[in-house]
């Protein structure tokens, strides 16, 4: 029987999954006893490349492990530890090389890398059992791949750190719910169309996070929120503050959205 360690915040207990022991306790040390003691584990796959009719790559814990000291070493010896706790800015794919460089930071002494603008995370949960069809191996797949994984037992990392990244989910949203996001660009979006289909914002604008600013889409139905206004030729000063609101060619206007661009503009929002 082992001992239990319940977390202060009233989270689950340790407890032993395949010889090792989760509880409280950091991540890269839940890494490295897994890579210790069961090297060979498959934490998760990656495609072979863009084409996922190439299949994928299994990663095991030692790999991964691997990875995360091979980059704790380069972050070191390019910026040194720090002694402070300081937060080490990162914006990259949504892969394992984000969770690579997660981990080494922790590991170099820096804060964990946290998104910002994020105030809502989902789970999509698979169906777990039940005799249906494909339920037992290699699982059901509800809905495409477009959004998330849909998380289930068939998945190596399901018994392996997902109670520890579940914890983790929970304290980092407190603290991401707590702030206020800030954009500099508002992109118009007023769209009749399935929004997983609408092209119009399939673009990652990715010239403007390179040029470092942030950007999102609203629609004319944000402007009745009571934020919704303009102040030194910024709208919403008190949330987002953007110092811009672009419409596009190809956009569809509504009469009230159009009336509220005309008074945005007497009011000095840089209109695009």
């Amino acid at each position: 029987m082992h001992t239990s360690t319940a977390i202060e915040n009233g989270t689950t207990p340790a407890s032993p999954l395949h010889g090792i022991q989760y509880g409280k306790r950091l991540f890269p040390q839940v890494l490295d006893d897994a890579a210790a003691i069961n090297p060979d584990n498959v934490i998760g796959m990656i495609a072979k490349s863009a084409d996922i009719s190439a299949g994928f790559r299994e990663v095991t814990f030692l790999q991964l492990s691997n990875a995360v000291n091979f980059t704790a070493w380069w972050i070191q010896a390019q910026i040194g530890r720090s002694e402070t706790f300081e937060t080490l800015a990162y914006m990259g794919i949504q892969d394992f090389r984000y969770l690579i460089v997660e981990i080494a930071a922790v590991k170099c002494g820096y804060q964990i890398l946290l998104p910002g603008g994020n105030n809502q995370m989902v789970w999509h949960g698979a169906v777990f059992s039940g005799q249906f069809p494909n339920t037992t191996w290699p699982g059901f797949t509800s809905f495409g791949y477009l959004f998330s994984e849909p998380w289930s037992k068939h998945q190596p990392v399901w018994n392996n750190g997902f109670a520890e990244v579940n914890d983790f989910v929970g304290r980092t949203q407190w603290v991401l719910q707590s702030g206020i996001p800030q954009r500099d660009v508002a992109f118009w979006y007023k769209s009749q169309l399935n929004i997983v289909r609408d092209d119009s914002i399939s673009n990652n604008f990715t010239d403007l996070i390179a040029a470092g600013y942030g950007y999102e889409f609203i629609s004319p139905a944000n402007f009745d929120l009571t934020l919704a206004k303009v102040k030194n030729k910024i709208l919403a000063p008190d949330g987002p503050s953007y110092k811009v609101l672009v419409l596009r060619s190809d956009d569809s206007l509504t009469l009230a959205g159009t009336q509220k661009l005309v008074q945005y503009a007497k009011q000095g929002l840089p209109i695009l």
